[in-house]
């Protein structure tokens, strides 16, 4: 029996995808933390005491606006509840500009040294 295309996806993540992708994925299939415990942890594991999230999930790099918010919707959708979420909403909170957007600063890596560009959200 051939499996279909989103089973084989899912499979591909699952095998080769960086653990992120993994919880990414569980979370759009429905799973709950039960389920999803080992990255849910390793996502907790990771966050910082401003309570924002590194950066590329980088334990270590600065808190990232992209990266915090990508937390607290995949633990939201989780339906996870914890002070976890309660500090990664006020790092974003309180990085909110008086117009309602954010701005990050992000810094990208490369042969010719680092590029630097602004992003509105």
């Amino acid at each position: 029996m051939q499996l279909d295309f989103e089973t084989r996806a899912a499979r591909y993540v699952m095998e080769w995808g960086e653990w992120i992708e993994k919880l990414q994925l569980l979370v759009l299939l429905g799973f709950k933390v039960e389920r999803a415990k080992i990255y849910v942890e390793k996502l907790i594991s990771l966050q910082n005491q401003d309570g924002g999230f590194p950066k590329n999930w980088i334990k270590g790099n600065p808190s990232s606006l992209m990266e915090t918010a990508t937390a607290l919707e995949l633990l939201a959708k989780m339906k996870f509840k914890s002070e976890v979420m309660r500090k990664a909403a006020k790092f974003l909170a309180d990085k909110q500009l008086a117009n309602g957007s954010w701005r990050e600063e992000i810094r990208e890596y490369g042969e010719r040294g680092v590029k630097k560009q602004r992003v509105t959200l």
